[in-house]
């Protein structure tokens, strides 16, 4: 489970760069993976703490007034294999290598450094008399609804250090981890908070002649080609095929197959888009940390035709 770091109040994004990936996936044992398991809701509440009309304090953090403020997370009930929002870096960790079992479709081994998309929104609420009066909207970057699906991983022989500028401008050769499944959590907090018509995701092919056009041949470029390239597909990415897509109504894990589409190596790497009532939604958590490798095909085809329901068409 990555640690997630709040940059402001009203809004706590993690936005996974092109060149970065989860340290602590790589620390997770396959061995430890296990076999059988079973996605089930448990019936428990998210903690002992007071809840205030719907929500409990999480913690306190440092605003950009230098203030310490109360961070609230909206009650929940925990569903197995889903990843919720927690300040408390012990408790992520305890949660990956489970969450990494637990979401393993059956007939695949964990893919390690694969899937790496996160998308996090987190309005915080107005409380008076230990009432809330207001939700306050957030204003939405385009950053928060889309991101990479697989991690880009970037080598050099030269040292950064820690200067950005230098950091930004070093040439490096990259290369993307991919897997042929995907699992991601859905936390929407539905029991607090309304999701209206919920979320809408869609995954669009990157093809690899458009990667090689903007980034060279042999995948060698800065940081800053990065971004111009980023920012390109932003602009660009409705002309790519939609692999697939669904729409998300309840805290859950769901899958995305892309076994056929990585064999062909037409897709450089997959555009991941949310889209949904930015009037509506104002608190979720969308987490796609666990890429797996299927090893068995019939023992995952007949898991795949269980759990039709959950992948994305």
């Amino acid at each position: 489970m990555k640690y997630k770091v709040v940059v402001m109040l009203l809004i706590s994004l993690v936005f996974i760069s092109s060149c970065s990936y989860k340290n602590n996936s790589n620390s997770v044992s396959t061995e430890k993976i296990q076999e059988e398991y079973s996605i089930t809701e448990e019936e428990e509440t998210v903690d002992d703490r007071e809840i205030i009309d719907g929500w409990y304090l999480d913690s306190y953090i440092i605003n950009d007034k230098n203030e310490n403020v109360a961070f609230y997370v909206p009650y929940y009930v925990k569903k197995k294999g889903v990843e919720y929002y927690t300040f408390d870096s012990e408790e992520n960790t305890k949660q990956e290598q489970e969450l990494v079992a637990v979401n393993k479709p059956l007939g695949t081994e964990f893919k390690k450094g694969a899937a790496q998309f996160y998308r996090n929104l987190h309005s915080q609420p107005i409380i008076e008399n230990g009432k809330v009066v207001d939700i306050p909207k957030v204003d939405i970057v385009w950053q928060d609804k889309a991101e990479y699906l697989f991690s880009n991983l970037g080598y050099s022989n030269e040292s950064t250090g820690f200067d950005y500028s230098t950091y930004m401008t070093i040439k490096r050769q990259y290369s993307v981890i991919k897997s042929d499944v995907v699992a991601f959590s859905v936390a929407l907090y539905e029991e607090t908070m309304p999701i209206g018509e919920g979320i809408d995701i869609s995954i669009y092919g990157i093809p690899y002649e458009y990667a090689k056009q903007q980034l060279g041949e042999n995948f060698i470029y800065t940081m800053e080609d990065e971004e111009n390239f980023s920012e390109n597909i932003h602009n660009n990415y409705t002309e790519f095929d939609k692999v697939c897509s669904g729409r998300i109504k309840d805290t859950g894990v769901y899958y995305i197959d892309l076994s056929d589409e990585n064999t062909d190596e037409m897709y450089w790497n997959y555009y991941v888009v949310l889209d949904f009532d930015d009037n509506t939604i104002k608190y979720y958590d969308v987490s796609g940390s666990y890429g797996y490798n299927i090893t068995n095909q019939s023992e995952y085809e007949a898991w795949k035709e269980q759990n039709k329901d959950k992948f994305l068409n």
